[in-house]
């Protein structure tokens, strides 16, 4: 009987110490998650004028920024990523809210952004496009040249979309003019054959 005691009371201690264990386990999971959030209070984010940078932040319940005039933020990826966009030269602060009730803060800075730094941006965006040059006067960069295609158009509006501080004069070329026409004149006779087809169609029902 003692024996049987013995091994019954051994049981109930070699489980309460796996209960213990599991216990610290897990508070030292939440301290290290809590300790990863904590990494973001006091960071500081740097990026140009038009520029946009990646943060990559699970469980985000909601974001705000400090001064919406130097920088813009928005979830994107279903939540769990932060596309900072810098908008004018300035510091401001961004605040995060984690599912967890956990907050972190960063420091926003968003600097003049180097023109030379910004061409090869620009330039990496347009791709090989043909009759479109980038020109840097002073601290200002410009597009020039004349767009071939409605591709080329498109993308030189993706330029000017994403950099703001881009201007451009980019032009259509007469090429590109002359195949607008031609699409607007097919256009115009489909839009002619169908109206005869539907017309001939209508006489026939009436008995003409």
């Amino acid at each position: 009987m003692a024996g049987r005691n013995a091994a019954l009371y051994r049981r109930l201690v070699s489980r309460r110490c796996l209960v213990q264990s599991c216990a610290r386990a897990c508070v030292a999971i939440i301290a290290l998650a809590s300790a990863a959030v904590a990494q973001g209070d006091g960071s500081t984010l740097t990026l140009g004028v038009g520029q946009q940078k990646t943060l990559t932040l699970p469980n985000v319940q909601r974001v705000a920024i400090g001064d919406p005039e130097v920088a813009d933020v928005k979830q994107v990826g279903g939540g769990g990523e932060l596309l900072l966009t810098g908008v004018g030269e300035g510091r401001t602060s961004l605040l995060v809210w984690f599912r967890n009730e956990h907050r972190a803060s960063y420091s926003v800075v968003v600097r003049k952004q180097d023109p030379r730094e910004l061409v090869g941006e620009v330039r990496t965006l347009l791709g090989d496009r043909e009759g479109i040059r980038v020109r840097v006067v002073g601290d200002k960069v410009y597009l020039d040249g004349e767009t071939i295609t409605a591709d080329d158009y498109e993308r030189v509006q993706l330029v000017l979309s994403t950099y703001p501080q881009v201007k451009s004069f980019v032009r259509p070329s007469a090429n590109a003019k002359r195949l607008a026409a031609e699409i607007g004149s097919r256009r115009m006779v489909l839009i002619e054959v169908d109206f005869v087809e539907v017309a001939s169609s209508d006489n026939k029902q009436v008995g003409f």
